[in-house]
């Protein structure tokens, strides 16, 4: 697959629905915040100490529905709250680029 992506993700990972809507309205008033709220609220340590930042993976690195939300963002953009079996999220895309691709010889 010569024209497979890589994504640039943030997300913020929280427990409730609740706590994740509450989250994306604070987001609706000012969407430059979402490295802060995820520093503050984001039940990730690794990536909230970084704002939220997950570094470059491709699709298939992620949960299913994980995936199926960030494929869908345009960069810059946040999705709704998407659920898993880790509790609710928040994906921020904050740019993709042609994956590399690495000779296994």
């Amino acid at each position: 697959m010569s024209d497979t992506l890589e994504y640039h993700v943030l997300h913020i990972a929280v427990e409730t629905e609740s706590e994740g809507r509450a989250i994306l309205d604070e987001l609706a008033r000012d969407p430059d915040r979402f490295g802060d709220l995820a520093r503050k609220r984001s039940k990730d340590p690794l990536s909230a100490a970084k704002g939220g930042d997950l570094g470059w993976g491709q699709e298939d690195d992620y949960a299913e529905a994980f995936a199926a939300a960030l494929v869908r963002l345009r960069p810059g953009r946040f999705s709704d709250l998407v659920p898993s079996q880790y509790g609710f999220h928040i994906i921020k895309l904050a740019a993709t680029r042609p994956a590399r691709h690495v000779d296994e010889d």
